[in-house]
């Protein structure tokens, strides 16, 4: 697929100068006849002040990884937003070309770079949003997520405990919910420095598979309710919890050892995360770790598909400094 390819810097942005974003325009992206999606699941469990999901499966062959695609939101129309942003997250990264030199723009600085379309296929993460600056910020901020799951899960330890009597009124909603079903969760920092990095998880039971939801924020309270809420996400869309609240997999699958992740599940295995979660006897308070908004050092390489930019989406796909 053809690329728009473009060395349009990821501006700084503010909520406060950007136009409201229509969460239902995006929803004509859902008919199969337009070839992006096959067809759409819609999940939901609990109260309606749940996280919703939803699950896509892309058009393209059956063989090919990944053609399931999530989305989560607290409303339906938030969800399709985020579902439809996963494809075309997807059908930028299928339609990289296989050897060409990418123009790029080091984030913050404005400095020209170029990299080959093999380190990006290989070692990006993407972002999908209303314009460049929002889909560079949600495109950063995964690659920030990926580096601390990989160096947490890689030295078998967190930096600290999330306090739960702190826990925002979101994060509540959601984790008293799965407590209610028998459930320990457990909300860890994986990664202090701002931006900070959240994973709450749920490693305790041998007989049912571990989930675990991480996210980063540039506060203490986005990345803790993000992570919360793809730990739902997770239970959705993975589970069978939606009809049964059981924590098996769908289908029957023997999933009992595995760390469910969302899409695909996590390298470490389900004793190791209880081993990790009772090893971090450190508490942090949400107080004691800092918001930031300053940029995090990375390149940034626009790669919107056409039909993303028809519907009035930017893709980008980021490269942290240094991998």
């Amino acid at each position: 697929m053809p690329l728009h390819l473009s060395t349009a810097q990821p501006a700084r942005f503010s909520d406060r100068d950007r136009e409201p974003v229509d969460d239902g325009a995006l929803i004509p992206v859902l008919d199969p006849g337009l070839g992006v999606f096959a067809s759409v699941e819609s999940l939901a469990a609990g109260p309606s002040e749940l996280p919703v999901a939803v699950r896509g499966r892309l058009v393209g062959p059956v063989f090919a990884w990944p053609r399931e695609v999530y989305g989560r939101g607290a409303r339906g129309d938030q969800a399709v937003t985020s579902v439809v942003g996963a494809a075309f997250e997807t059908l930028a990264r299928d339609g990289l070309p296989a050897n060409r030199l990418l123009p790029a723009i080091r984030m913050g600085r404005g400095e020209r770079a170029m990299l080959d379309a093999k380190t990006v296929r290989e070692r990006a993460s993407w972002g999908c949003g209303p314009d460049l600056a929002a889909a560079g910020e949600h495109a950063v901020l995964e690659a920030w997520e990926r580096r601390a799951v990989a160096r947490a899960w890689a030295e078998r330890r967190a930096e600290a405990r999330l306090d739960d009597s702190g826990e925002p009124t979101r994060v509540a909603r959601v984790l008293d919910w799965h407590r209610a079903q028998g459930r320990r969760v457990s909300s860890l920092v994986l990664e202090r420095a701002p931006p900070v990095v959240a994973c709450v998880a749920v490693p305790h039971d041998p007989d049912a598979p571990a989930l675990c939801g991480v996210a980063a924020g540039r506060t203490v309270a986005a990345a803790w309710q993000a992570a919360a809420a793809e730990l739902h996400q997770v239970h959705l869309t993975r589970c069978l919890g939606a009809r049964t609240g059981e924590l098996r997999g769908r289908h029957g699958r023997l999933i009992a050892g595995r760390v469910l992740g969302l899409g695909r599940d996590h390298v470490i295995d389900r004793e190791q995360l209880a081993a990790l979660v009772a090893a971090t006897r450190r508490a942090a308070a949400p107080s004691s770790l800092a918001a930031s908004s300053q940029p995090i050092d990375a390149h940034a390489i626009e790669v919107t598909p056409p039909i993303a930019a028809r519907f009035g989406r930017k893709v980008v796909a980021v490269v942290l400094a240094g991998e």
